[in-house]
């Protein structure tokens, strides 16, 4: 890899690292730096959960905080930096002044210190989910497209949303700056949410850029403003609200005026359902006293709203070929599983520990069958998200076999290129490549395809050379072109058949050892295809040779015929005539010799042949016509052509025609006979088709017509594939036939 190139994954990281770096001390200061009190509040004060024997004496559920430590309720919601709890011990005494059912009273409560109930309830709750937004992220950041914006948008929507979900987690806290975070975070989301919206799955019409620095400058003036302290601290709700309902009805409007998106924008608004309503619906079973133990798991289903996301992006980018993203989106899926899981466990054996023996044994249990599970449970779990979710026919380990198939198949440099530049290097999301051919006898090197650079960009045979001896990554050396990110030699046994040169790569130009072992493995399987390409161009070569000679045998004879034949007819007739005077007799016969021999030169080879293919098409309808004496219509519906095509294409396009007109004559009892299409320099399109008795065909490859005993259509075919044209015949019994002859100059 080029030097200036390497730097590039590391400046990658720098991103990523930061949103984790603070969802971490936010995750650190959650469990180590907030003082255990023995119960639970929200940001305005009210017990949400007493956890210790001597808080559920002393307050209920539904209390509200008045004053603690000498800070008024007033004082804690209007200053974002002023906590209740800080700086207090296990021991210490708190002061508190509670309102309940109307009536004001003062108690006060012993700080316990760690004690495993409370402990648990912080484990359970939503910071969590910051985790899983961030991971959504890293996946689109680090394995999609990151240079489209709707991508970048993408991962700044799920690293905003993890950092203010962090830190609302944290906010009645009062730690690291919690409240603050948690507000200017939320006015942050605003422009990113309806941003995204307006250009995720497809862009809306496009606005002005001063629109989009305008709404921007809103939220991040606002956002500064919140920090000050010199905004409202309940404000940043109406920025989520209309973040969320914009972005809703965003999608609600894609939803119904575009059926293109509406599966991927379906699938979103039925994630944003299934995220929210249990919710919602637990939310309010926690504040009627109801069902208290799932009430802390009432934010799980949240996790549908990045997968879905993830879900969307992979399956629009991707295409369900991707080898990294496969197996991240798994991850993801199983990872969140898993998690659930065990806090569902923790939440239900918690309560019932009593003991530092009794929980270091609970903990080491859910370690051993958490680890069980991911043993033998993965890659099951792997395999039916890549069939079910990412509807993969097969596991990514087996893309070698299916790659390998389609490149054994191509017969054609051509074909090969293809499968190489639209089939297989966009499932491993290549964008620059060229494969070069060596070709032994004439020591040519022939460009099979390039993709994603200009010819000038292509190394020089000196250059090739030495690629070839640099290794799979080359060095940044004098002359190698700066795309060239690795470099692949195509060999068979001890013979060097061509160079494959890979570039860039999205999204990071970063090729994996899982592929860069696949593309050494199709390297080895394109050398095979060529191996089979050159023996199939020999025996083309032979072939085609044998063809040439019987044609050039058969314009020999023509011209004999027609030279000496002929001539020598004629003369005879003359002679005649001249010494008998038996005018009739004589001219009767010469008519019948020349109409035979004529016939003979036509079969031989039509001599309009050498004014254009149109010309003898023409001719070969007026002769069929007048053989039949109008017993069969054949009609002639092809734009008059002067072209003159190279080597044998006219010959073998003729000859097509007339087999197929031949065979429809003789098998089909037709009516009528219809010869149409467009005879162009670089392209011939001819289709003969008739109402006659048609037949099932079968193939109509060359060894099914061979096995059906169609040796008329077996010949159409082989010399359809002496030009490299497609031939295409479609009958059906009662339905006529029709051959289609497709010629491109290529």
């Amino acid at each position: 890899m080029n030097s200036n190139q390497s730097a590039h994954p590391l400046r990658q990281f720098i991103l990523p690292a930061l949103v984790l770096f603070v969802l971490l001390l936010f995750t650190y200061a959650r469990f180590f730096s907030i003082p255990y009190i023995g119960f639970q509040y929200d940001p305005s004060g009210e017990i949400v959960d007493v956890f210790t024997p001597e808080a559920s004496r002393a307050l209920e559920l539904g209390d509200l905080l008045l004053e603690a430590n000498g800070v008024t309720q007033h004082e804690y919601r209007s200053n974002l930096s002023t906590p209740w709890f800080f700086d207090v011990h296990p021991g210490d005494v708190l002061d508190l002044r509670v309102r309940t059912n109307g009536e004001e009273r003062q108690l006060q409560l012993t700080v316990p210190g760690f004690n495993l109930p409370e402990f648990t309830g912080r484990l359970i709750n939503t910071w969590w989910l910051s985790y899983v937004f961030w991971f959504a992220g890293a996946i689109i950041y680090f394995h999609v497209r990151p240079q489209d914006v709707r991508w970048r948008l993408l991962v700044v929507f799920c690293y905003v949303t993890a950092v203010w979900l962090m830190a609302g987690s944290l906010s009645r806290y009062v730690v690291f700056f919690s409240p603050v975070v948690f507000r200017t975070g939320i006015w942050l989301s605003l422009p990113v949410y309806l941003h995204l919206h307006w250009n995720f799955p497809r862009p809306f019409p496009r606005l002005p850029r001063l629109v989009w620095a305008a709404l921007y400058a809103i939220g991040i003036g606002f956002a500064i403003l919140q920090a000050l302290g010199r905004l409202d601290p309940n404000w940043f709700g109406y920025a989520l609200f209309v973040a969320v309902v914009g972005s809703l009805l965003m999608l609600l409007v894609r939803f119904f005026a575009n059926r293109a998106e509406r599966r991927e924008v379906g699938f979103l608004l039925g994630s944003f359902a299934i995220a929210l309503i249990p919710t919602l619906m637990l939310g309010l079973a926690t504040a009627q006293d109801r069902l208290p133990l799932l009430s802390h798991g009432s934010v799980f289903s949240l996790v549908a709203y990045p997968g879905a996301y993830l879900y969307v992006v992979y399956r629009r980018q991707l295409g369900g070929m991707e080898l990294r993203a496969n197996r991240l989106i798994s991850v993801y899926l199983f990872l969140v599983l898993l998690f659930t899981g065990t806090l569902i466990l923790v939440s239900l054996f918690a309560p019932r520990l009593e003991n530092p023996q009794e929980i270091a044994i609970a903990i080491l249990a859910t370690g051993l069958i958490v680890s069980l599970f991911n043993i033998f449970a993965f890659e099951r779990f792997q395999r039916f998200v890549e069939r079910t979710v990412l509807k993969i026919p097969q596991p990514p380990e087996n893309m070698l076999q299916g790659f390998a198939n389609l490149i054994s198949t191509s017969l054609t440099r051509h074909h090969l290129g293809r499968t190489l530049e639209e089939q297989v290097l966009p499932g491993l999301l290549v964008r620059q490549s060229a494969l070069f051919h060596f070709q032994a006898r004439s020591k040519e090197r022939q460009l099979i395809y390039r993709q994603g650079i200009e010819f000038t960009d292509l190394p020089s045979e000196a250059v090739q050379q030495r690629l070839l001896s640099l290794g799979t990554r080359p060095l940044d050396e004098d002359g190698v072109p700066a795309w060239v990110q690795m470099s692949l030699p195509v060999r068979a046994g001890n013979q060097t058949l061509g160079l494959w040169l890979l570039g860039r790569k999205d999204p990071d130009d970063y090729y994996s050892y899982l592929e860069e072992r696949l593309l050494r493995s199709l390297a080895d399987q394109t050398a095979i295809a060529l191996v089979n390409i050159q023996q199939a161009d020999r025996l083309h070569a032979l072939h085609q040779r044998d063809i040439d000679q019987q044609e050039d045998r058969s314009a020999f004879l023509a011209r004999e015929l027609h030279d000496d034949v002929l001539a020598g007819i004629n003369e005879l007739v003359a002679l005649a005539q001249q010494g008998q005077g038996q005018e009739t007799p004589l001219h009767e016969r010469h008519q019948e010799l020349s109409d035979t021999v004529r016939q003979l030169i036509y079969r031989l080879r039509p001599a309009m042949l050498d004014f254009g293919l149109y010309r003898a098409l023409t001719e070969l309808a007026d002769t069929i016509t007048l053989r039949l004496g109008g017993q069969v219509q054949i009609s002639l519906m092809l734009p008059e052509s002067n072209h003159m095509y190279d080597g044998h294409v006219a010959e073998h396009a003729y000859r097509i025609v007339q087999q197929a007109v031949e065979n429809a004559i003789r098998h089909g009892q037709p009516q009528f006979i219809n010869i149409s299409g467009v005879l162009e320099p670089e392209r011939i399109d001819v289709l003969v088709e008739d109402d006659g008795k048609g037949f099932d065909v079968q193939g109509p490859s060359l060894p099914d017509l061979l096995r059906a005993q169609h040796f008329g259509l077996a010949s159409m075919n082989e010399r359809a594939a002496l030009i490299g044209a497609q031939l295409t015949i479609h009958s059906k019994l009662g339905e006529g036939t029709q051959v289609r002859l497709q010629w491109k100059n290529e």
